[in-house]
């Protein structure tokens, strides 16, 4: 908080985390989430040891190890803006990814 000490924002109660305030609008108080098929989409800049970026077992076609599935989209010129994204699979994990889990 603006005084520089710890703020309480919520509590482990019965067995359930209760929130001081919600986490992302889709979540109510209690971490219930919405009937819908929305989703959370991080965007990140590779830097070691937070996010370590890898490609994909080439003899399988998926993540090995501890490292979960993400994408990493292709940088498009001026002339190839009305084209689709395009989106090359990778291998991520580290720090931050971790916390994400």
């Amino acid at each position: 908080n603006k005084e520089r000490s710890w703020e309480v924002v919520g509590i482990w109660e019965h067995g359930e985390l209760r929130m001081k305030y919600p986490v992302w609008s889709r979540y109510g108080k209690f971490l219930q989430p919405v009937d819908d098929d929305q989703h959370l989409t991080v965007a990140t800049l590779e830097e070691r040891p937070f996010v370590i970026v890898e490609g994909v077992d080439p003899a399988t076609g998926t993540c090995i190890r501890d490292s979960v599935p993400c994408r990493k989209q292709l940088n498009r010129t001026d002339n190839q803006l009305t084209d689709p994204i395009i989106f090359v699979k990778q291998c991520c994990k580290g720090f931050c990814i971790d916390i994400l889990k």
